[in-house]
């Protein structure tokens, strides 16, 4: 059986392979974001179009939180730059292997000029289809090879133009992108339904062991709400131990006994690169707690073993952004999202038991 050979794996010989580009619309089928000139921090606005950056593209899926956004007199000015369902956007500098779909809720959006946008042919390619074949390790692999520049890897449309991209028929195009998608779409539900539990967590934990709810119902003769198996696990009143109220019969303990808290990397910032360790900050965390996304940040310089850090373990915040107190002392669980390590700044404590 004969085979096509591409720089990112070999296909059976039934796929066709073509340069991107001619598999694009022809007008601006690959197209860059606006330039700096066009377009400055101080044109965002509160309310109005979204306008994607890197730190917005997530695995396949555009990342919804704190997005800016511009006037319509900027959208209309750089409508050229507006996203279409099924064009698939890049990262031009630093983590050129990013990409994420646009799907229905990010129609005619805008993207920056960190960004590069393709837009295939929908008579020769199915961008779903185009999107996952983008995302396999190989192809990401050979992504970071052809970029140029050694401490800032970046692409231009030249570069994405002449990739050679092996594709099937169209029907098989659509199949594999329908089986893929209906998968993917499940991981998103998922991810949106831990995201649900995770929050309903915290209001049960506040409500618990913050605001003493069930105890407070108990002392006021009112019903907890609780199977009598769990309300029965809180008493039923309050003492004053160090000037404060707790439930009677609990204490207090100090936090070390009990867990170790190292302090993070304290780092330079030329050390700051588009491409590089995940770098988890005081942007990486809610204000009251829980994981922000788009805060993270990358990092190529010198660090120490105990300012690694691995998914699963917990952060907290000993630095406050402002001065309602919204910050300092709150907690994240590090996701899976961004790999197996990363590293954590001196903002933050990491917590092992």
């Amino acid at each position: 059986m004969s085979i096509i050979e591409t720089p990112y794996g070999s296909f059976p010989e039934e796929y066709q392979i073509d340069k991107l580009e001619d598999l694009c619309v022809k007008k601006n089928g690959i197209q860059t974001g606006p330039f700096g000139s066009q377009l400055h921090n101080s044109d965002y606005v509160s309310i109005g179009t979204p306008i994607l950056t890197v730190e917005h593209l997530g695995e396949n899926r555009i990342l919804h939180e704190e997005i800016p956004k511009v006037s319509d007199q900027d959208r209309e000015r750089l409508s050229r730059y507006s996203l279409k369902k099924g064009d698939i956007v890049f990262s031009r500098v630093g983590s050129v292997d990013r990409r994420s779909l646009v799907r229905d809720d990010e129609e005619g959006w805008l993207f920056s000029g960190r960004c590069l946008r393709v837009r295939p042919n929908p008579d020769k390619l199915d961008s779903v289809f185009l999107s996952y074949l983008m995302g396999l390790p190989s192809f990401k692999e050979y992504i970071r090879k052809i970029a140029v520049g050694a401490t800032m890897p970046s692409l231009n449309t030249e570069i994405l133009s002449d990739i050679p991209i092996c594709y099937p028929p169209l029907p098989t195009q659509h199949a594999i992108a329908r089986i893929l998608g209906s998968l993917d779409d499940k991981i998103e539900l998922n991810r949106q339904m831990n995201e649900t539990l995770e929050a309903m967590a915290r209001a049960i934990f506040q409500s618990w062991f913050v605001d003493f709810d069930p105890v407070r119902a108990k002392a006021e003769g009112r019903d907890t709400g609780l199977p009598p198996e769990i309300a029965a696990l809180f008493p039923d009143g309050f003492e004053e131990i160090g000037g404060r109220e707790v439930p009677r019969g609990w204490g207090f303990v100090t936090l070390g006994n009990y867990i170790e808290a190292v302090k993070g990397l304290s780092y330079k910032g030329e050390g700051l690169c588009d491409d590089g360790i995940p770098l988890h900050n005081l942007n990486s965390v809610l204000e009251g707690g829980g994981y922000k996304y788009p805060g993270i940040k990358f990092y190529n310089g010198e660090y120490q073993e105990r300012h690694i850090i691995q998914p699963g373990d917990i952060i907290v915040t000993n630095t406050e952004q402002g001065f309602d107190f919204l910050l300092i002392g709150f907690p994240a669980i590090v996701p899976k999202y961004y790999g197996e390590t990363g590293l954590f700044t001196h903002h933050l404590f990491s917590l092992s038991l």
